[in-house]
């Protein structure tokens, strides 16, 4: 079976302060992170996940480190997420996310919105095949 990646690369490094505690607690599982200086690095080999899974205690607490709680894409998806739980569970308990129905790019597109030193963040993606395959094409007599 062939293996399709997308690699992606977040051109610019986003600055630590101008994200919220949500918003680079998912970043940093949608992708991998690095940090750079005062910032943070986002990349991966092959390509940003669609479904993180994030323990319920690290969740409650970037939404409760974040004043603004609920004005922004990754506050909203971490409260729809963490709202779907069931009663008594252990704060050790997984949480998993669907990012299916959203994108990271709106996430990042909130950050350079509030962002006083990011005009805008450019995102590159190569997309490859580990088993490349023959293309038939239809022979036509003339």
């Amino acid at each position: 079976m062939a293996d399709d990646d997308s690699s992606t690369v977040v051109q610019q490094t986003i600055p630590e302060a101008d994200m919220s505690p949500p918003e680079r607690l998912l970043l940093s599982r949608i992708f991998d992170a690095e940090r750079d200086g005062e910032g943070w690095y986002f990349f991966s080999e092959v390509g940003p996940a669609a479904m993180i899974t994030l323990e319920r205690a690290k969740l409650e607490a970037a939404l409760a480190a974040f004043p603004m709680a609920g004005s922004n894409v990754a506050s909203s998806i971490v409260r729809e997420h963490l709202a779907k739980r069931t009663a008594g569970e252990p704060p050790s308990h997984d949480v998993e996310l669907d990012l299916t129905t959203t994108s990271w790019e709106f996430i990042i597109q909130d950050i350079v919105r509030r962002s006083p030193t990011l005009e805008h963040v450019s995102a590159v993606s190569s997309f490859a095949c580990s088993r490349m395959r023959a293309t038939v094409l239809a022979a036509r007599s003339l």
